[in-house]
């Protein structure tokens, strides 16, 4: 089970993140004292987790993506999918953030 640690959004740094995915930690990140997202370290113990518990679905698909690769015309891109200039804008970056928030001028 993970244990969760507040920290100020000003103190969060890649050493803070990698010592809490070492010690099993989930980040609740803070502005203000409110919480403004939640971090979950990704250690290299997580990923061979995820991958062992998965394994069978990887190498599935890793299999099927090999196999595309040797049938022209089959590889599916980001560009035929969404094709440029189609893509809807997501939510903005800085919504809910203050005028006089972080990164902005007061």
């Amino acid at each position: 089970m993970r244990t969760v640690r507040t920290v100020r959004i000003g103190d969060l740094s890649a050493a803070v993140i990698e010592k809490a995915g070492a010690a099993g930690q989930t980040l609740a990140v803070t502005h203000e004292r409110e919480l403004i997202g939640m971090l979950i370290p990704v250690t290299q113990n997580l990923v061979q987790f995820l991958i062992e518990q998965n394994i069978s679905r990887v190498l599935y698909n890793i299999h099927q993506g090999e196999k595309e690769l040797t049938i022209p015309g089959t590889m599916t891109t980001l560009d035929r999918e969404i094709p440029p200039g189609s893509a809807r804008p997501g939510p903005s970056l800085t919504a809910g953030i203050p005028e006089t928030g972080i990164g902005r001028p007061g």
